[in-house]
């Protein structure tokens, strides 16, 4: 499950906090009690028995102690989906912290905010104002747009020929290729280096260079199928060593992130 060894922040102390008072709420919840380091006799989100416990300190999953019968591990950020939206509403920007709504937004995809630079930016869409997170590198200019339900979330300058590349990346002998930028961030922090190509259309030629061995990491689509087919083809022409590792089909990096089953 997610490491909240880095996330004592705002947003998980704040997080944490209201998932402790919701399932220790007497009505949801009357057999709940916290003792120790854990909340126990919690109802099960699956079978509905009261059996289940939390981490006290960080109530990130619930889990069922009727194992024979039931033993399902339920994450609370789907328990309480309203914990994890609206960060634009729950998280304002104030002199102290004037990125809170990014940092938050960021916090609650399990990325350690300390680990990389990003500022808060806005972005007007349809006469309405949007938080974004802004990361620039290379002359180029991305904008996750926060809170915004449309298809298109993200908002980038020209990047023809450019790609994002965390840290690691210098003289690393296998790196990851993937689409987005927050990809590649989450697979930084779990230690493996990565570049972004920005959309899955896009090849940034100069970004492969010689002896290095890419992991086609696109997502299991169909655009990200496609993109593999197309950098196959690519790489091959060049003699640059590759090999696919997708993520499971219907998840992410990001969701393995959060679940505790990426690592490097």
């Amino acid at each position: 499950m997610i490491d909240t060894q880095n996330t004592d922040t705002l947003f998980w102390a704040n997080t944490h906090s209201e998932i402790r008072r919701q399932l220790l709420d007497k009505s949801k919840n009357p057999k709940a009690r916290e003792a120790g380091n854990k909340i126990n006799g919690i109802k099960c989100p699956s079978c509905g028995k009261p059996d289940a416990f939390a981490h006290a300190h960080e109530p990130n999953t619930v889990m069922c102690h009727r194992n024979n019968q039931c033993g399902v591990n339920t994450l609370t950020r789907d328990m309480f989906p309203d914990l994890f939206i609206s960060f634009g509403e729950r998280f304002k920007p104030t002199n102290e912290h004037p990125k809170a709504t990014a940092e938050a937004f960021l916090q609650a995809r399990g990325l350690d905010t300390a680990s990389f630079k990003f500022s808060q930016g806005q972005v007007t869409e349809s006469s309405k104002v949007y938080p974004t997170v802004k990361i620039e590198f290379d002359d180029v200019i991305s904008q996750r747009l926060v809170d915004y339900k449309g298809s298109n979330k993200t908002r980038l300058s020209s990047y023809k020929g450019k790609c994002f590349a965390t840290k690691s990346v210098a003289g690393a002998e296998k790196v990851f290729v993937v689409e987005g930028i927050f990809d590649a961030l989450v697979l930084e922090q779990s230690g493996i280096p990565a570049i972004a190509t920005l959309s899955s259309g896009h090849n940034p030629e100069t970004c492969f260079k010689q002896g290095v061995h890419y992991v086609l990491g696109f997502d299991n689509d169909s655009a990200g199928h496609k993109a593999i087919r197309k950098f196959k083809s690519y790489l091959d022409g060049q003699g640059i060593e590759f090999t696919v590792a997708l993520p499971p089909k219907g998840s992410d990096w990001n969701n393995l992130l959060i679940n505790g089953g990426l690592s490097g």
